[in-house]
């Protein structure tokens, strides 16, 4: 997996230790679902449920910064173990949440990934060090990252990001391990 990855590539993941997420297109396939009530209703995909938790348990914080907001997606959020003062939800302008961030956190920059799909994304992916993009995002975004899933956003992307940066930080074979020692 990490073998296919640009040298420059792993060395920016090796250096992160916070990564920032979108959700719509992220967490999701990036469609809408609304009941006839019009509560909206999000498909989200295990196995990058599973790829947080692995981030957290490797001490690699989480971070989320959405347009739109959700009671379901901080339940989703929390579930999974992401800190409530990280879940950045309902934002007009990304690149605020993202100074709110930083400066919750004190991590530098260049430490940080950032995982968007569109263009809203944009003024955040230029600050990272690790700008990331899923494989059916907007081509213009998918320009600006150092990597580009294999994975759509909502089917595995998440998951596919977390192994890469564990395993370019020596960290992937201790969550196999602990999961083979339960």
């Amino acid at each position: 997996m990490i073998e296919q990855l640009a040298k420059s590539t792993v060395e920016s993941f090796e250096k992160i230790n916070l990564v920032i997420f979108d959700v719509d297109g992220i967490f999701t396939k990036g469609t809408l679902y609304y009941s006839n009530k019009q509560e909206s209703i999000k498909r989200f995909n295990v196995y990058d449920g599973l790829g947080i938790k692995n981030l957290l348990k490797s001490n690699i914080e989480v971070a989320i910064i959405s347009s739109r907001e959700s009671k379901i997606v901080t339940n989703r959020c929390l579930n999974l173990g992401i800190k409530p003062e990280l879940i950045y939800q309902g934002s007009h302008n990304k690149r605020e949440n993202f100074e709110h961030v930083i400066s919750t956190t004190k991590h530098n920059p260049d430490n940080i990934a950032y995982v968007g799909d569109d263009l809203p994304d944009l003024p955040v992916m230029k600050k990272v060090g690790s700008p990331i993009s899923v494989a059916n995002a907007n081509e213009y975004v998918k320009s600006k990252a150092i990597y580009v899933t294999h994975k759509k956003g909502g089917n595995g992307a998440i998951r596919e990001i977390s192994d890469l940066i564990l395993q370019s930080q020596n960290k992937l074979q201790d969550i196999i391990n602990y999961y083979e020692n339960l």
